[in-house]
């Protein structure tokens, strides 16, 4: 594990390795937006409140296909990452810590987005009931994290992860008096056999991903598309390498 003094923003490099341009045509990418964007339709449902706030939002990638979709949606990230698009600059709040942001948009704010932002915490728990003091109005948080332990690996020590969560270890995320737990469930179920045979293996993953180009940019359409096919039909106990919960405040 990283030691206490790691950095939970990221720096240039960091953003740069698993975020490069283009990376939203990425299978995972196109994977993890379209169930983000799922649970937060599913949040805005009779709720007044429409403004989402994406904390830890990076470069704007979650962000841009929100927006892409009708979602009022403002990203903030303490790191200063280069926007993913000159048209969603504007919407993302850069060196900005969340609990900064201005009094009438945190409480306009009526979903809260902390996706694979927990894991780079020593105390997460603590960090989500300060987060939700600073944003009164919010009932629903939507979180995504690393799974599972089993598959620990170089990639987690590179980006200063302090935890992969298995369900029952997810527990320690949020404070059960505070939240009831709406949704939890893996994600990425086909990556978690590959995952673990290198883990075997004594095999390291790359800590860069090249965005697809050319005839590959359909195939990774194919394969966000299973992706999508098996979180809604497969248990959401069947580990995966990724785990979402979605929480709302009692």
């Amino acid at each position: 594990m990283p030691p206490p003094a790691v950095q939970t923003e990221f720096t240039e490099r960091q953003f740069a390795e698993p975020y490069p341009d283009g990376i939203e045509r990425h299978y995972w990418t196109l994977a993890r937006n379209r169930v983000v964007l799922g649970a937060v339709q599913r949040a805005l449902e009779g709720e007044t409140r429409r403004l989402v706030v994406d904390i830890g939002c990076g470069r704007g990638i979650t962000l841009d296909h929100l927006r892409a979709a009708g979602i009022e949606v403002l990203g903030c990230d303490l790191g200063h990452a280069k926007p993913i698009s000159t048209a969603i600059a504007p919407f993302l709040r850069h060196g900005v810590d969340a609990a900064e942001l201005p009094a009438d948009v945190r409480e306009r704010a009526g979903v809260l987005l902390l996706l694979d932002v927990l894991e780079h915490l020593p105390e997460p728990a603590s960090f989500l009931d300060s987060i939700c003091t600073h944003f009164p109005n919010a009932p629903t948080v939507v979180i995504t994290v690393p799974a599972r332990r089993e598959i620990w690996s170089n990639y987690d020590e590179h980006y200063g992860h302090f935890h992969r969560y298995d369900i029952p270890a997810s527990a320690s995320l949020f404070d059960a008096g505070r939240f009831e737990v709406i949704r939890r469930g893996y994600l990425f179920r086909l990556l978690y056999p590959p995952a673990l045979a290198l883990k075997w293996l004594g095999r390291k993953r790359g800590v860069s991903i090249a965005p697809p180009s050319g005839a590959a940019v359909a195939l990774h359409r194919l394969i966000a598309a299973w992706f999508g096919v098996e979180t809604a039909l497969l248990p959401r106990r069947w580990p995966g390498t990724s785990l979402m919960l979605v929480l709302r405040r009692k």
